[in-house]
């Protein structure tokens, strides 16, 4: 979801705003940081052991590898976050290199232009100190080293753990520990719709389904810190 500014204004007051304002939109942060806010051990009401605070990312080349590269999608109905994350696996992955976009989705650097942005800095591993999204955030909705999808250049999506090891990535939780997960790690089901999107009216965050489990299994569940799921990793 679109968190990069956690109900707080740039000037740093809080924003009364029903939806996306402070605390609004806290119901909608589900993962282990929230922006512009401070969080303690013991908001990690899942556990230290079960909630991942950060993953590995590949630093985008320009080369339209889905390890870091991100595409876009645009619109709201039809975007990012109200279209199940499995949708796009026959339209945009090269099924002859399953490790590439395809190749005529490749388009000049422009924003929020539809398809996968030539502007390397538009993706991930890029502009860290930014605080969007899509440039070192990484979300547990498609399973490590899987395809990224954002709305806009630089807005809400879902962002995948990426690396070279071979079929996985490490992440870090939030007791330390940091473990190897494969790409097989059981993702749920992968057309559903995230919790919180709004497929009807094309908005989000709008829905009665905050607090709901994930409904991307295991992997999910590893990545959010409050939602009463307390699945663990074989270490």
């Amino acid at each position: 979801m679109e968190q990069q500014h956690g109900g707080i204004q740039d000037n740093g007051s809080a924003s009364n705003d029903g939806t996306w304002g402070d605390p609004g939109s806290g119901k909608w942060s589900r993962g282990f940081f929230r922006a512009r806010h401070f969080l303690g051990f013991d908001d990690i009401l899942d556990g230290l052991s079960n909630t991942i605070a950060a993953g590995e990312n590949v630093v985008y080349q320009g080369d339209l590898s889905i390890k870091g590269g991100i595409y876009t999608a645009g619109g709201n109905v039809n975007g990012a976050v109200n279209t199940p994350p499995g949708t796009w696996e026959a339209t945009i992955v090269d099924p002859a290199n399953p490790q590439q976009y395809l190749r005529s989705l490749s388009v000049s650097g422009g924003g929020g232009t539809v398809g996968v942005d030539q502007e390397v800095h538009h993706h991930q591993g890029h502009r860290w100190s930014d605080g969007r999204l899509p440039y070192s955030s990484i979300q547990t909705v498609r399973s490590p080293n899987s395809y990224s999808v954002q709305q806009a250049e630089g807005n809400t999506g879902y962002f995948s753990v990426g690396s070279y090891h071979q079929g996985g990535a490490h992440v870090l939780m939030g007791d330390g520990a940091v473990k190897y997960i494969t790409d097989s790690i059981e993702a749920g089901n992968q057309m559903s719709y995230a919790v919180g999107s709004d497929p009807t009216t094309g908005g989000y965050g709008t829905k009665s389904d905050a607090g709901l489990k994930s409904p991307f299994g295991l992997w999910g569940a590893l990545g959010t810190r409050n939602a009463k799921e307390t699945e663990a990793i074989v270490p």
